[in-house]
C-alpha cells in the first residue's frame, strides 16, 4: 500500500509538473548562431535552427569571421533561382516581413518596417528578439557578395518553426 502511494505520489508530481509547463508554456527560446569564415568556406553553426512558433524567440547572432556576414531568413527559393536572383528574392520573401523584431547590436536594412537582413562586423554580435509566427521550412543565408560570393562558398542554412 505505502508503495502504492509513493507510485501515485511521483506521477502526480509528473503529471502536475508537466501540466504546469504546458500551461505556462516555454517563455522564450534562445539560439546562438555562429558566422565565421575559415579555409575557404563561409558557414554559420548551426546551420540549421528549429524554433516553436508563438514563443518568443531569440537569436545571438556572434561573427567569429574576419568580414562583414549578415543573417536574412525567407521563404526557401523557387528551383532555377539564379544567384543574381536571389537577394531581391530574399528581400521580397523576407521571414520577418509583418513580424516585430528587435534588433541588438548590428546594423539592420529596412524596406518599411519590415526587416530583411541584420548585418554583423567582424568580431561584433548581435541579438535578434521576435516571436515566430509563420510556420514551415526557411532558408537562412548571407547575401553579400564583397570579394567573394559568401553564400556560394557555403553560408547557408535553414530555419524550421513548427
Amino acid at each position: 500500500m505505502q508503495r502504492q502511494i509513493g507510485i501515485f505520489a511521483v506521477a502526480a508530481l509528473l503529471v502536475f509538473s508537466f501540466l504546469g509547463a504546458s500551461a505556462t508554456g516555454a517563455t522564450q527560446q534562445k539560439v546562438t548562431v555562429t558566422m565565421a569564415d575559415e579555409g575557404g568556406r563561409m558557414v554559420f553553426r548551426p546551420d540549421r535552427v528549429t524554433l516553436q512558433a508563438g514563443v518568443k524567440a531569440e537569436i545571438a547572432l556572434v561573427n567569429k569571421g574576419n568580414v562583414k556576414h549578415e543573417f536574412a531568413v525567407y521563404a526557401m527559393p523557387k528551383a532555377g533561382t539564379s544567384r543574381e536572383q536571389l537577394k531581391d528574392w530574399a528581400e521580397g520573401n523576407s521571414y520577418f516581413k509583418d513580424i516585430e523584431v528587435k534588433v541588438e547590436g548590428g546594423s539592420v536594412e529596412v524596406e518599411g518596417t519590415n526587416i530583411f537582413e541584420i548585418e554583423v562586423a567582424a568580431g561584433k554580435s548581435a541579438e535578434v528578439k521576435f516571436t515566430p509566427k509563420k510556420t514551415g521550412t526557411f532558408e537562412i543565408g548571407c547575401l553579400i557578395k564583397d570579394q567573394k560570393d559568401h553564400y556560394t562558398l557555403g553560408m547557408k542554412g535553414t530555419l524550421v518553426v513548427k
